[in-house]
């Protein structure tokens, strides 16, 4: 089943998410934020290939991962088809976004539930409260669901609401943006290699190029600082020959 939940910057759609999490406590959770569930793991894209049977999945701020600008991506494309083999695997999968019309359109035009948080402003007892608006692909009419703040307040601890949904390509989003900026690449360069290095446990040595490459998988960094890393080393092996010979 795919959960679309839908409304403004602080209108609850990262809770209601946290809600549907804790009522499951027999199953797996995948999720791009934190969730406090005993069961629970970050989920990472190549999760999608494996994805375990009893295992929902939750995806906040859906833009980073599934935005419409990038529907012929691969990565929207074999999610899009994973999703929709839910059934089989006894997953649901909730997504969450403040512009459905920002979602790719495999995952904005096909859900089995549509969950609008609607604007908090008073209503019954307190301001604050939740207000959900429920509709189902096999029910004429919606239902609306109240959450009262003050037992809402119980939940907050298990998630932290400031919690920053990083794009699921950050790093080529951000190689992309400095590789033209010498200071801001360089600087960017001498952090990974010191990533490197410490994995190397403070040696320095000079790497071939598949050795570079390997290691940079190894720890998760993208193959474009690859070049830069090896001019990186290559300079740093000079300059202490150098050294040794004066």
């Amino acid at each position: 089943m795919l959960v679309l939940i839908i409304g403004e910057n602080g209108s609850g759609k990262t809770f209601f998410m946290v809600i549907m999490a804790l009522s499951v406590v027999d199953k797996n959770i995948l999720a791009n934020f934190k969730i406090k569930h005993p069961h629970f793991r970050f989920l990472e894209f190549d999760d999608f290939l494996n994805i375990k049977d009893n295992t929902d999945v939750f995806i906040d701020e859906a833009y980073t991962w599934l935005e419409n600008r990038r529907s012929n991506k691969a990565s929207n494309v074999y999610i899009s088809e994973m999703k929709e083999q839910k059934r089989k695997t006894r997953s649901t999968w909730y997504v969450s976004e403040q512009r459905p019309n920002l979602l790719d359109k495999r995952f904005e035009q096909f859900s089995n539930v549509i969950v609008e948080c609607k604007t908090r402003y008073p209503i019954g007892n307190s301001k604050d409260d939740f207000i959900y608006k429920i509709s189902f692909d096999n029910l004429k009419y919606p239902i609306y669901k109240r959450f009262p703040y003050e037992q809402a307040k119980q939940y907050f601890h298990y998630f932290d609401t400031e919690e920053k949904v990083p794009p699921e390509n950050k790093q080529l989003l951000e190689y992309n943006i400095i590789k033209n900026n010498p200071d801001k690449l360089f600087s960017k360069v001498i952090n990974l290699a010191k990533i490197i290095e410490k994995q190397q446990n403070g040696k320095t040595k000079a790497f071939t190029h598949p050795e570079l490459k390997w290691i940079c998988l190894q720890n998760k960094i993208i193959l474009q600082y690859e070049p830069y890393l090896y001019l990186y080393f290559h300079d740093k092996i000079e300059k202490l020959k150098n050294n040794e010979k004066k």
